[in-house]
């Protein structure tokens, strides 16, 4: 029931993507991170600063409650507060009843709605109280609540995330769907992707219950697809599924799934249409078919299932790196490069690398690197990401004009290439290159 520290104070109330230009940034950055930390003791006497220079700053009043609440001084700051009757005063005392391990919810949320009542155009209070009624499962109040806070703040899309978790309790599926696409605008913390990712396989499977017969015989047909790789064997095991339970739009997916290993698009084809006829939500199947497109050489219909794909399910980040993939055959650098920065946000290495390629196409040399830089410190020892790194800076350095940045950007490319040389004495790439940069 209680999620308060991910859902009321902690990192991500701190980091809400909107610090006030009235707050000294340094300042409250430097206590935030001190919080993150769990080093209230450093974080409070700024924060106090800074809450009694401008109490108005939410951020700065909810960062203040965390800390109290991190040094185990939550009743402190209630009687200092007890008597205030400021909008704040009221907001941060429905914060520090929340986090009181008693159950303190009725006193927390009328606590929000004094502060509503004394200011209601302020979307932060509605969307605190909203919160706390979802968690308390009070999913219609907390549904109308998010819906007035967000309409409120439009622009805060990560505020989207609780309001499909509230229509998804009250059955309302594809508003919920809708919701969650809102809510993919890198504006969500890692961890509220992941729940953003449950989220949308809790939707996906509400449409479509696995019958307890089916269970083990999917689980052994996807064996022998996926890892003893005979598939012939899973299309004798998913048919004889399907004679029973015909509608099961999972078995038909892995059906034309096996029956694209087998080299047969038609029935392939077939069965990942009727995959996607009984499971409309289900993006992935119009991924697979996209897939089956792509590798049949039918460019058009395949980017159409793509953008369907993460039309349906919007964190499909595989169907991102494809369609950026294809905007870059177009030389469409800044659609591919959207494509792959949101492949990128959803996890998709491979996908750092082709927004990397993107940026250097665009001549964005700065930002190129940038991402290379990331590709290398998460994998040191990889050969090929090194070659590639080394020929971008060979390439940078052709295109610097000042004789100081060549310097720079040669002692950049020699180490790597010259890791690539030891491990491959032959790889004639990286000699040629080595070789440039050593004669100009």
């Amino acid at each position: 029931m209680r999620l308060f520290l991910s859902c009321f104070l902690l990192c991500a109330l701190l980091a809400c993507h909107t610090t006030s230009a009235h707050v000294p940034k340094s300042e409250f950055q430097q206590a935030s991170e001190a919080l993150q930390a769990k080093k209230p003791k450093e974080a409070l006497p700024i924060l106090e600063r800074l809450f009694q220079k401008d109490s108005s700053q939410l951020e700065v009043a909810r960062a203040l409650a965390e800390a109290h609440v991190q040094l185990g001084q939550s009743q402190t700051l209630l009687a200092r507060l007890q008597n205030d009757v400021r909008p704040v005063a009221f907001y941060m005392r429905g914060l520090l009843f929340y986090s009181h391990p008693s159950t303190a919810e009725n006193e927390a949320l009328a606590a929000f709605q004094q502060a509503i009542a004394a200011q209601p155009a302020e979307p932060e209070f509605h969307y605190r109280l909203g919160l706390a009624l979802l968690e308390l499962e009070r999913d219609a109040q907390a549904l109308a609540v998010l819906q007035t806070a967000i309409g409120l703040a439009p622009e805060k899309t990560s505020w989207q995330l609780p309001l499909a978790k509230a229509l998804f309790r009250l059955g309302k599926n594809e508003m919920a769907l809708t919701a969650l696409g809102n809510s993919l605008d890198n504006a969500l913390s890692p961890a509220e992707l992941q729940t953003a990712k449950t989220l949308m396989n809790a939707l996906i499977g509400a449409d479509e219950h696995l019958p307890a017969p089916a269970q083990q015989a999917l689980d052994e047909a996807i064996h022998w697809l996926n890892v003893a790789d005979v598939p012939q064997q899973a299309v004798t095991l998913l048919e004889g599924i399907l004679l029973d339970f015909p509608d099961l739009a999972t078995a038909h997916a892995l059906l034309g799934l096996a029956y694209q290993r087998l080299d047969d698009a038609g029935r392939a084809t077939e069965e990942f249409k009727k995959a996607i006829s009984l499971a409309p939500n289900n993006g992935l199947n119009h991924f697979y078919l996209a897939e089956l497109y792509a590798s049949k050489r039918r460019p058009q219909e395949a980017k159409k299932e793509y953008e369907q794909a993460i039309k349906k399910n919007p964190f499909l980040d595989n169907a991102y790196l494809k369609l950026g993939e294809m905007a870059t055959q177009q030389a469409n650098w800044p659609l591919a490069r959207q494509y792959f920065q949101t492949a990128v946000y959803l996890g998709n290495t491979q996908a750092r690398l082709s927004l990397a390629l993107c940026f250097q196409a665009e001549n964005n040399w700065s930002a190129a690197e940038t991402e290379f830089l990331l590709l290398l410190n998460q994998m040191p020892n990889n050969l090929e990401l090194q070659l590639r790194a080394g020929a971008f800076y060979v390439d940078y350095f052709l295109a610097a004009s000042s004789s100081e940045e060549k310097t720079q950007l040669r002692k950049k490319a020699l180490p790597l290439l010259d890791k690539v040389l030891e491990a491959q004495p032959e790889n004639a790439l990286a000699s040629r290159a080595k070789a440039m940069l050593k004669k100009l």
